[in-house]
């Protein structure tokens, strides 16, 4: 099979318009952020990568793996041939199930990080007791503090 440009059109707009496919039903079952559940099962490499490094100023590093996992599993399809493409797509579907779990795992993980989810159940934290403690007082004298002390906010 000789290389042309013109070979790569067909599987690279499929993957884009796999990628649109997606990522519509993915943004909408979110729920606005609050589970990235769907995200992660269309989108397992992109969501797990932007999970572990949220906090860290590569956070942007996710975004191309999600714009690029499709068009680059058309691809790899389109490229293969006989029996090496039925080889090829049990190991995308594969290597893309595992991704899923790990996805998964670490969305649970940070979901607990987050909540503060134990055996037990969510614990109060210091921070919803700053919020009470910002109901109760008068707003003007709470505003005029520099800062809250410890016994304070228990």
């Amino acid at each position: 099979m000789r290389f042309t440009y013109r070979r790569l059109w067909l599987p690279l707009s499929a993957g884009v318009l796999l990628t649109v496919f997606f990522y519509l039903p993915a943004v909408l079952l979110s729920g606005g952020g609050h589970s990235l559940t769907a995200a992660t099962i269309f989108f397992p490499y992109s969501v797990t990568l932007g999970q572990w490094l949220k906090d860290s100023p590569w956070g942007f590093v996710a975004a191309p793996f999600l714009l690029l996992q499709f068009p680059l599993y058309s691809l790899l399809l389109f490229r293969a041939e006989g029996k090496g493409k039925t080889i090829l797509l049990v190991a995308l579907l594969l290597a893309h199930s595992v991704g899923v779990v790990i996805g998964l795992r670490v969305e649970r993980a940070r979901k607990a990080e987050r909540y503060h989810i134990g055996s037990v159940g969510i614990r109060r934290t210091q921070s919803i007791r700053v919020i009470r403690f910002w109901h109760r007082r008068d707003l003007t004298t709470a505003c005029t503090r520099p800062r809250l002390s410890a016994s304070l906010i228990r």
